[in-house]
């Protein structure tokens, strides 16, 4: 009858997307995977060891030891509805927070460039991104696009080297600055009040 026949073809049409499909799998599954791990430059802002501790003073100039709640650093593979791509990247994610008040720290997130040209990403930020909070500062980059802003500088008598300045926001549209670099991670985060998030030596 005609209604067993439509769902003859319909179950043909569907075997032959099943098919190719199944090709489209093995094709991907079949390509020579790609490792790709941080440039030079990139690992410049892996500036925090796991387990390591540190101290930073806040705008009030509240001292807050600084507990690291999260270290991550692996190889991740580009997994989606379709499989996995063969497409590994290195990754690197770091949590503080203050043993005085847990919803104050900073999260920092590093990928490496993509295996098919997508750029490395930055992420250095006062949350988790995971819910909104309006006193949020952040800074986003293409690690491999920055340059080194200062050779030496020297903050509260301490000389740093080799400092990145870093543009970012804060409370979503005032522009807040950041010293960084390789040694330390953050040395010193200036807000449009003047007043400093520092580290503490």
């Amino acid at each position: 009858t005609r209604p067993n026949r439509r769902r003859l073809y319909f179950w043909d049409a569907m075997k032959g997307l099943f098919f190719y499909f199944s090709l489209l799998v093995l094709f991907v599954s079949c390509e020579d995977p790609c490792y790709q791990h941080f440039s030079a430059r990139e690992m410049q802002f892996m500036a925090y060891e796991k387990d390591q501790s540190i101290t930073l003073l806040d705008t009030n100039n509240v001292v807050h030891p600084m507990k690291q709640t999260r270290y991550r650093r692996e190889l991740v593979e580009s997994c989606g509805s379709f499989g996995c791509s063969g497409d590994h990247k290195e990754v690197y994610e770091i949590e503080y927070r203050s043993t005085l008040n847990p919803d104050w720290g900073f999260n920092l997130n590093l990928y490496a460039r993509s295996c098919n040209g997508t750029a490395a990403y930055l992420s250095i930020c006062s949350d988790d991104l995971s819910s909104y909070k309006a006193d949020r500062w952040i800074f986003d980059a293409d690690p491999d696009s920055l340059e080194i802003s200062h050779e030496t500088i020297i903050i509260n008598g301490v000389t740093f080297y080799d400092v990145f300045e870093l543009s970012g926001y804060y409370q979503d549209d005032k522009q807040v600055t950041m010293l960084f670099n390789e040694e330390a991670g953050i040395i010193q985060i200036t807000f449009p009040t003047t007043k400093k998030i520092m580290l503490v030596q």
